[in-house]
């Protein structure tokens, strides 16, 4: 079983490897587009060339160095990070993730692919990252994507009633919740807030009981959505003063 410091020697070498390759097949193209324009008997040539030639010779290099990489470094144990959760959009979601393998930085499309599965909706998004070039295997990550979410119109306070609007969230959304909590000091905290939940996801207006002796209520309103058993909820919109007529 390798130890990391050998890992990383065995990936170094196969990057080392795989760069060379590529500067080598590089070279041989040249050398030989550059020898069929300046001698079309060269192509010919070339066929025959004996095992000793030096053009020979760097091919034999190159199929070694192609061969030394071909051993390649499974990704199912790669370190992932710069995941993050997301609002829909009413488009498929993407992520810019970081990948690294035994402290190597990875570049998606050279180094790796990544799929993605269920990432347009509200819900859990699935995105697996399968290795390329000199890394095998795969490794799967999720994120979730949370509904769009809404802000607070206006208020408006009438004794111990008050009245909430809001703005219409059209898609990926079942209702709404409203916290309220009467703001007593201007440290006043969501966590303490009482939560009304409006089920009817067409509604943009509610009208609550409050005890009318305090002079200044806040409140906030954010939108869900159940699925897959789940409920999902957006972000809690900036809160919003009602003061007392």
């Amino acid at each position: 079983m390798y130890s990391m410091t050998e890992e990383k020697e065995s990936i170094f070498m196969k990057r080392k490897n795989q760069k060379t390759f590529k500067l080598l097949a590089m070279v041989l193209s040249v050398a030989f587009i550059v020898g069929t324009l300046t001698n079309p008997a060269y192509a010919y040539q070339e066929k025959q060339t004996s095992p000793e030639s030096g053009h020979t010779a760097l091919a034999a290099a190159s199929s070694s160095l192609l061969s030394a990489s071909s051993v390649r470094t499974s990704i199912a144990t790669a370190t992932v990070t710069g995941i993050k959760d997301k609002a829909w959009t009413g488009k498929r979601i993407r992520q810019k993730p970081k990948v690294s393998v035994s402290g190597y930085s990875l570049t998606e499309g050279s180094d790796y692919t990544i799929k993605y599965s269920h990432n347009k909706n509200v819900g859990k998004a699935k995105m697996v990252i399968t290795g390329k070039g000199i890394y095998k295997g795969s490794i799967t990550k999720h994120f979730f994507i949370y509904p769009k979410a809404t802000k607070i119109t206006s208020i408006r306070r009438s004794g111990s009633k008050m009245t909430i609007k809001w703005k219409k969230v059209d898609h990926q959304v079942s209702g709404y919740q409203i916290a309220y909590t009467a703001a007593k000091r201007q440290g006043a905290k969501i966590r303490y807030a009482d939560i009304t939940e409006i089920k009817d996801r067409n509604r943009t207006s509610k009208t609550m009981r409050i005890t009318s002796t305090y002079v200044r209520y806040r409140v906030w309103i954010r939108v869900y959505k159940k699925t897959g058993g789940k409920t999902y909820y957006s972000e809690w919109s900036d809160s919003v003063e009602a003061w007392r007529d």
